[in-house]
């Protein structure tokens, strides 16, 4: 009949689809492909980093999935709350916020990323990446998120990115705390000659 006919075919595509996924090649063994995970993180496009962690070949294996899933379910905060609803809103997001942290902290230290994705370049990236989602302040000097961050001249880039991941709800009389503690944090980036750091902060 036709409705066979047509189920015979669907189950043919689906059978080529397959064989095309488990026939083509790693793609993180791309050198691009763990560097671009972590970008997008650092410019919390998340469901985007998700997104592209499909493609590894081990994306259904336990490690993968959690990270996937603390990517996806990473809360956002919204601008659209109207000014005397800011304070209560706030502290909901806050509460959000500390709590997803201190999910991605506990799956770190419990040991769930020590073997995810199958090879040590994936464990390496996937536990950086934890470590930046949780709001760890120690990792800031990483050479990989120099390197994605175009060395030098992105201090400013990595400067957001570590306001956004360790203190969400900062107002414009934080920033100047926020900048000092990223100072003490970071030194490989900020000091080359053609970073224009000194000149960008006496400005500010």
């Amino acid at each position: 009949s036709r409705d066979l006919d047509n189920a015979n075919r669907e189950q043919a595509g689906h059978t080529l689809l397959r064989d095309k996924l488990n026939n083509s090649k790693l793609y993180e063994t791309n050198k691009h492909f763990w560097p671009t995970v972590l970008s997008l993180v650092l410019q919390a496009r998340c469901q985007e980093a998700a997104s592209l962690l499909v493609l590894h070949s081990n994306s259904n294996g336990r490690g993968l999935r959690s990270l996937r899933q603390l990517l996806a379910s990473m809360p956002i905060a919204s601008h659209t709350e109207k000014e005397g609803m800011w304070t209560e809103y706030g502290t909901q997001f806050s509460q959000a916020w500390n709590y997803w942290q201190s999910e991605c902290e506990h799956r770190l230290s419990s040991g769930e990323f020590d073997h995810v994705g199958g090879d040590q370049t994936s464990v390496d990236y996937v536990k950086l990446i934890i470590n930046v989602l949780s709001g760890r302040t120690s990792i800031w000097d990483d050479q990989r998120i120099l390197e994605v961050t175009k060395g030098s001249r992105g201090w400013f880039f990595r400067f957001v990115s570590f306001v956004f991941y360790t203190d969400q709800l900062v107002n414009i009389d934080g920033l100047s705390g926020n900048l000092d503690r990223w100072l003490s944090l970071t030194k490989k980036g900020n000091t080359e000659p053609d970073s224009h750091f000194d000149q960008s902060i006496d400005a500010l």
